[in-house]
């Protein structure tokens, strides 16, 4: 069954457009929520006047970092490490004081419709004190250049070492579930947090994070007592999202006349940005573990990864095989991507009384899809048609742990 050309069990929803998008949701008494974001890369904020917007009428509320209270800064869930520098950089959900970066929340609207919170969003007035910037990571250690986090100690947050053959990714830190991650801020009991999952289209990473908004918009409809809706428009994504950012490399290889590497030694800057997100220092890690890419390069990891698994008896043993007949193949990946990011993933597999199988899965769906191909495989285990297995996923009320 794995691997034969069936037709996907999303296509039709999807090609037809009745796929259901969080736009698409529509709630009893919903309110739509916009967000009023920073114009300057590092600025005080010395007032906040937002009187005009709470009387505009359909305003439910405005929201700012004093009315958030207690509500801590968002955690890291990858790479955690201990000490003052990652845990004195992490963003609150709302700018308290100082902004860091060009799109930063600094207010949050609710209102009966997008367009009235829009509208509420030109009546807030700020005054700004704008402070200096570094926008070049290479020029962050420079004398004089500005500190965005003085409880740090610098501009350098992390920095990472990885001797040959063995490059330290860190990725062991358990990954939290977002339901998890949700109780512990909001000071809500986990399970009274229903999170169901809708299309999203791809996800290349950007995804992964655990935004300022992720928070407020639920605390602002505990808050109301009604739900609360937002849609990230493509502006904000593009100015606000998080996933890559620039690195600067000074790379030296070592290279025999014949063009075999021998060595390689790279100094690398990464640009985190003005806060420490929750994916933490996880993609300088990468670029460590997967510098080498598919080139055999003596003193990198690859020769120990031959020797921990016996390389020379894998080799007998196909010998010995092929004395009986048999074909063993030997391959190499040279690169799993971001493979092991969490420590578990959850799945459990029902078989009703007319034979029809359902698979409970904790994967989402980002356009790999999983709902064919886990079926594929459960069929493929049950020696049956993949038309009688139904996968969900994406519901935490039947499908209680997963990423």
């Amino acid at each position: 069954m794995i691997g034969l050309p069936i037709k996907r069990k999303e296509d039709f929803r999807l090609l037809t457009g009745r796929g259901k998008y969080a736009a698409d949701v529509r709630l009893p008494g919903l309110l739509h929520a916009a967000v009023l974001r920073s114009p300057h890369p590092h600025a005080r904020i010395a007032a906040i006047r937002a009187g005009a917007a709470r009387a505009l009428p359909g305003v439910a509320a405005v929201i700012t970092a004093d009315d958030l209270g207690a509500v801590g800064r968002i955690p890291v869930r990858l790479g955690q490490r201990a000490g003052a520098g990652p845990n004195a950089c992490l963003q609150p959900p709302l700018a308290t004081g100082l902004v860091r970066y060009v799109g930063e929340p600094v207010a949050f609207v609710v209102a009966a419709s997008r367009y009235l919170a829009e509208d509420a969003l030109e009546l807030i007035e700020i005054d700004w004190e704008l402070l200096p910037v570094v926008a070049d990571a290479r020029r962050a250690t420079d004398p004089g250049v500005p500190v965005l986090h003085p409880a740090a100690g610098g501009n350098v947050i992390e920095r990472l070492k990885a001797r040959a053959g063995n490059a330290e990714s860190g990725l062991a830190a358990a990954e939290r579930r977002l339901s998890e991650r949700l109780a512990d801020l909001l000071g809500h009991p986990e399970h009274l947090i229903h999170f169901i999952e809708l299309e999203v289209g791809g996800g290349f990473g950007v995804r992964g994070e655990f935004y300022p908004e992720d928070l407020v918009v639920p605390w602002t409809a505990m808050r109301l007592g009604r739900p609360v809706q937002w849609i990230e428009d493509r502006r904000e994504h593009l100015m606000a999202a998080n996933h890559s950012r620039q690195q600067y490399h000074e790379v030296e290889i070592g290279v025999r006349r014949d063009g075999t590497i021998v060595a390689l030694r790279d100094r690398f800057t990464v640009d985190l940005g003005g806060y420490i997100r929750t994916h933490g220092v996880v993609v300088p890690e990468l670029t460590m573990a997967l510098l080498p890419g598919p080139y055999r390069i003596p003193n990198y990891a690859f020769e120990q990864a031959l020797a921990a698994a016996d390389y020379k008896a894998v080799r007998a043993e196909q010998a010995r095989a092929r004395g009986e007949g048999r074909y063993l193949g030997i391959g190499f990946g040279c690169v799993l991507e971001k493979a092991g990011l969490g420590p578990w993933e959850y799945a459990r597999v029902e078989v009703d009384g007319s034979g029809r199988v359902v698979v409970y899965s904790g994967v989402a769906a980002v356009g790999q899809g999983i709902e064919t191909t886990l079926a594929q495989v459960v069929a493929g285990e049950l020696s049956m048609s993949a038309d009688d297995v139904t996968v969900v996923h994406g519901d935490s009320a039947r499908v209680p742990f997963g990423i």
